[in-house]
């Protein structure tokens, strides 16, 4: 699969093509609005989304493959083998992700530096890297990946993420996240959509997502995931939380999720910047007097993993229409459905049916 304009940096002069091969060393980078997928003689595969950058490191028989994610966003998925060891490591500037056996999403913006990871099926290991590593890795890149799965083997420096988890690593805080899982309309447009959902395979709940593992002083579960900047949307402080799945139900236009690629789409008129702010996309739109700033957290690490939970001022509400939607809750704000699509959400609280129909992208 490749769609648009993809190069890699063994071949500057003319841009990849269906059927080209890719060797150890090798930059991929991909345009805004293209993407491709790379399979490997292992049987694995990763996908590169837009706009987006990664490195090839090592590629060794026996031994795990070391992928760099320089920008953007890359999903994989990788066999079971016969033993437990790592069939690969996936590395940012800040993070490194292990990968045994699972289809994961990882993500990293080279302006705050900051990775996500969101598991789809197993789990990872996933951890916040020092910066010495970085040089050491430089210094010696045949070592790199022994260095990296020694580092997420040590259960004090890891966290394992599992299906439909979050965590992040950010520059200032020693050790990544407590695993958090996302929102479930996010989760499951992103499952649906993934270039790399096997023929055949709806997105369904299993027991890792119907229940949470526990937040441990993380991120709220519940909120949305910006691919673009790789920070993390919680749900506000005035979210109702659900007991059953430990879901918070956002209040307020704190953006929603694009159904039909699962990426997190901002309040009309706002774009979220890598800094974790919202800024205005044009001077006239419906929702100026409405200003995210003071009532969206957004996770860029400043306040810390472990930071004390404040209250958000109370964001201008809309009270639901009664009996509009099917499935909705009397008192409890619903998200309306796309256009041709079959969804009943409850905030994330009730049933979630998605459209069987699958998204595949190709090249004539």
């Amino acid at each position: 699969m490749l769609k648009g304009v993809v190069n890699s940096s063994a071949r500057p002069s003319s841009p990849l093509q269906k059927g080209d091969s890719i060797q150890e060393g090798d930059i991929i980078t991909t345009g805004p609005g293209s993407l491709v997928k790379i399979e490997f003689s292992n049987n694995s595969t990763i996908f590169v989304g837009p706009d987006s950058s990664m490195k090839l490191d090592k590629m060794e028989n026996g031994k795990a493959n070391v992928i760099s994610l320089i920008k953007g966003q890359l999903q994989s998925r990788y066999s079971k083998g016969e033993n437990s060891d790592y069939k690969a490591v996936v590395k940012t500037h800040t993070a490194a992700l292990g990968v045994r056996g699972t289809h994961f999403l990882m993500a990293y913006n080279p302006e705050n530096k900051v990775s996500s990871a969101v598991t789809f099926s197993g789990h990872v290991s996933f951890m916040k890297t020092p910066e010495r590593w970085n040089d050491m890795c430089a210094q010696n890149p045949g070592k790199c990946g022994d260095l990296m799965v020694k580092g997420l083997d040590n259960n004090t420096l890891s966290k394992v993420i599992s299906e439909g988890q979050l965590s992040q690593a950010f520059t200032n805080k020693k050790t990544a996240t407590m695993p958090t899982q996302i929102n479930r309309v996010q989760f499951f447009s992103l499952l649906e959509n993934s270039p790399l959902q096997e023929d055949g395979q709806g997105a369904k709940v299993t027991g890792a997502m119907a229940k949470l593992e526990g937040e441990g002083g993380g991120p709220k579960a519940g909120g949305m995931l910006d691919l673009k900047t790789s920070l993390y949307v919680e749900p506000n402080g005035q979210a109702i939380k659900d007991p059953k799945t430990g879901h918070y139900l956002p209040l307020g236009d704190i953006g929603q999720v694009d159904f039909k690629s699962g990426e997190y789409k901002p309040p009309q008129g706002w774009e979220l910047k890598p800094t974790g702010q919202f800024e205005m996309t044009q001077e006239k739109t419906p929702d100026r007097a409405i200003d995210p700033n003071r009532f969206v957290t957004v996770r860029t690490g400043e306040g810390g993993p472990d930071r004390e939970e404040k209250p958000a001022a109370k964001p201008p509400l809309q009270k639901p229409r009664p009996g509009s939607m099917p499935g909705c809750t009397p008192g409890l704000p619903c998200i309306p459905r796309a256009p041709g699509e079959d969804l009943i959400n409850n905030g994330g609280l009730g049933t979630i049916l998605l459209p069987r129909a699958r998204i595949h992208i190709t090249v004539e």
